[in-house]
């Protein structure tokens, strides 16, 4: 067991005794037994995607608990909250590219190790290329990182053969390959297990490192993009029912 799931099974217990929470309220929240929750949290059986998802649907979180990394969430949510479902796509790939401006402007492209464009090519090409595109978010993952299925490996600390069954969707993961993932890589849980464009924990850490005269400035661009997108949806949708009468 390396260092990085030792410091989640570290949270899972902290975040049990904050809450004064049991084990058998605990094991409920995951989907297990008690009996299994016990060894969950003593590290002798690993925490499994699916155990990890039913913790995240309680309102856990679950970046947290693998990551030991908070994020808030931002104005950016709020906005992403209240376009319409037919228009989020579009609406990310603007997002994005504020964000991109932002950077460009203020020069927070990394702070702590943690390489912040690096995950904003993650988002662009979510964005602007995953609808014509069938591969997994491991496989954009990588190609974020500009490194090889070896290198991959590596990182993960796995053999080449189990990434690329990985990568290829027919092979699980579970919550000690993802610490180690964001630990070596920098990406958060819920970008694997979570691939819509409501997933922007990415953009939420970079927003927070702006200071408030380019959060105003950046927010009148997105105010205005948000009012753009929904006129272009109104008058696709006029221009359907048009041909259909």
């Amino acid at each position: 067991m390396g260092s990085a799931y030792e410091g989640v099974l570290q949270r899972l217990q902290m975040y049990r005794q904050k809450r004064k929470l049991n084990q058998k309220s605990m094991s409920q929240m995951m989907g297990v037994t008690q009996s299994h929750y016990s060894k969950l949290e003593q590290g002798k059986t690993i925490i499994s995607a699916e155990e990890l998802k039913n913790f995240d649907s309680h309102g856990c979180d679950m970046d947290y608990l693998l990551t030991g990394e908070e994020c808030e969430e931002t104005i950016l949510n709020h906005y992403l909250g209240v376009c319409k479902k037919e228009i989020k796509s579009d609406f990310l790939q603007l997002m994005v590219w504020t964000i991109e401006q932002g950077i460009n402007i203020s020069g927070k492209e990394q702070k702590n190790g943690v390489d912040y464009t690096k995950e904003i090519r993650l988002l662009r090409y979510s964005a602007f290329e995953k609808e014509t595109d069938s591969r997994t978010i491991w496989y954009w993952m990588r190609k974020a990182s500009d490194i090889t299925q070896d290198k991959m490996a590596q990182h993960l600390d796995i053999t080449t053969k189990r990434y690329r069954e990985i990568e290829k969707g027919r092979l699980g993961v579970n919550a000690e390959l993802l610490a180690v993932l964001y630990q070596n890589l920098g990406y958060p849980p819920s970008v694997v297990f979570y691939e819509d464009v409501q997933n922007i924990s990415s953009l939420n850490k970079v927003w927070q490192e702006f200071d408030s005269d380019l959060q105003k400035e950046l927010e009148v661009f997105l105010k205005a993009g948000l009012e753009i997108c929904n006129r272009n949806q109104i008058q696709k949708q006029n221009q359907k029912q048009n041909q259909e009468e």
